[in-house]
């Protein structure tokens, strides 16, 4: 996704990944949404992942990886409840399955033979994903059977981009203090990080040379390819 947009510089970037709030508005689509339910591992990190879903109000259910660090049983907790589903709920409504696994079919497993049993109850069916990232079997039966929306019209909105401050060393040996990007200041309008100046990183830097150096030679910016 990301070479795909104009201006951005991709050795630039330091963070990349989905905005919650922004994916729920856009999977919701102006409806009032009655369940939200969340599927995913316990990749390291993704603990705030996790709770931006919890704020929004969605059920989260985390499951541990097996010992290869893969994926288990996170297709079949979301399948099972969209069983659950229907047979609770009497009255179909709107399913919306944002996901692009389609694999299983074959076997009669995975999110299409489930997708299938919604709509032979009446339940109208909409799969929400990326392009590049979609089953094409999962995306013809959405098409066929009920609505395929792409998520990549709604890049800007669903993701946010931090970018890596660029490095400068400083002429003078005053060390400027940290400062607030504004959230402007980022690719997405949605991002918004604490980072440190440029000056102060290289300020950093040269103390730490310093330290373990007693004399360094001057590098020369000038020449092709040159880095500090």
């Amino acid at each position: 996704l990301l070479p795909q947009q104009e201006g951005l510089q991709l050795d630039t970037v330091a963070r990349f990944g989905l905005y919650v709030p922004g994916l729920i508005t856009v999977v919701a689509n102006g409806r009032e949404i009655s369940r939200c339910y969340v599927v995913g591992s316990n990749a390291p990190g993704r603990d705030q992942f996790w709770q931006d879903y919890r704020n929004a109000g969605a059920e989260v259910d985390v499951h541990l990886r097996n010992e290869h660090n893969q994926e288990t049983t996170v297709d079949e907790a979301i399948q099972a409840k969209i069983i659950d589903l229907l047979n609770s709920q009497k009255t179909p409504g709107t399913i919306v399955l944002v996901t692009g696994d389609g694999n299983g079919l074959r076997e009669g497993k995975g999110f299409i033979p489930t997708l299938m049993a919604a709509h032979k109850r009446g339940w109208r069916i909409e799969v929400v994903a990326w392009d590049y990232g979609c089953n094409p079997t999962l995306r013809s039966y959405a098409t066929q059977f009920g609505i395929f929306r792409s998520l990549d019209p709604d890049f800007d909105q669903v993701t946010f981009i931090v970018q890596r401050p660029r490095r400068s060393f400083p002429r003078d040996s005053a060390a400027p203090k940290a400062s607030l990007v504004s959230a402007d200041a980022a690719v997405s309008p949605f991002s918004l990080a604490a980072r440190l100046t440029p000056a102060t990183l290289a300020a950093a830097d040269t103390l730490q040379r310093s330290a373990t150096t007693p004399s360094m030679p001057q590098h020369s910016t000038a020449k092709s390819g040159a880095r500090s």
